[in-house]
């Protein structure tokens, strides 16, 4: 009997690490938080006081025109941080400076109609992007106590994309426009050849009607 307990237990206890840890079926599960509290206790149990959540690893787009008006890579945070820097292939962008095209923007976390106050997306936006800035981008955070966080984007823009599958669909979606407009314009011929004969026929009925009435009686006198 106890060893049935025992055997119990140990399966109960590798069940519950397996799903805590993401290992069953091979998937990993991804870490929730249901109040800013949960952040709190996750951080104080890692020792932390900032991290690096998740990053969007790789931004793929595929573009039809030469430049791409904007792009933004994000990483969520959990923690408080005083400094963020974005490198792109280790050289420092100026996110600072007046007029240029990298903005560093930030703002709490939005999950389940909650704003999170120890949650935030932070985002490298970049305007008029183009093929040229393909590549790696890092995202260095300083905690108040100085700890340093990093998370890592690998972005990939294809402009003026003319793959023949993408044409294909472009010239299927231009096809079936010409074609709705032609079979609007066929209906709305037939519809005003309809009314025009529909109309010649009523002139036609009225104009006999009108000489049947105006016909004297035919007098047939018997010899």
């Amino acid at each position: 009997m106890w060893i049935n307990i025992l055997s119990i237990g140990l399966l109960t206890t590798i069940l519950f690490f397996r799903l805590t840890t993401g290992e069953s079926r091979g998937k990993r599960t991804e870490i929730e938080f249901s109040s800013d509290a949960d952040v709190t206790r996750y951080l104080a149990n890692k020792g932390k006081d900032m991290e690096v959540l998740r990053c969007k690893k790789v931004v793929m787009i595929q573009w039809l025109h030469s430049v791409l008006p904007y792009v933004d890579l994000q990483c969520e945070v959990l923690g408080e941080t005083k400094e963020v820097s974005w490198y792109y292939n280790d050289t420092l962008l100026d996110t600072g400076v007046a007029g240029s095209r990298f903005m560093s923007l930030s703002q709490p976390h939005y999950r389940k109609r909650t704003f999170y106050d120890t949650w935030f997306d932070y985002k490298l936006r970049l305007l008029h992007v183009t093929e040229e800035d393909n590549g790696p981008y890092t995202v260095a955070l300083t905690s108040a106590t100085g700890r340093i966080e990093h998370g890592d984007i690998m972005l990939e823009v294809m402009t003026d994309y003319r793959e023949k599958k993408w044409t294909t669909w472009m010239n299927k979606i231009e096809s079936d426009r010409e074609a709705r407009k032609n079979k609007k314009r066929s209906a709305a011929k037939l519809a005003k050849r309809r009314e025009k004969e529909l109309k010649r026929q009523i002139r036609k009925r009225a104009k006999s009607r009108k000489g049947s009435r105006n016909r004297r009686p035919e007098i047939f006198e018997g010899q």
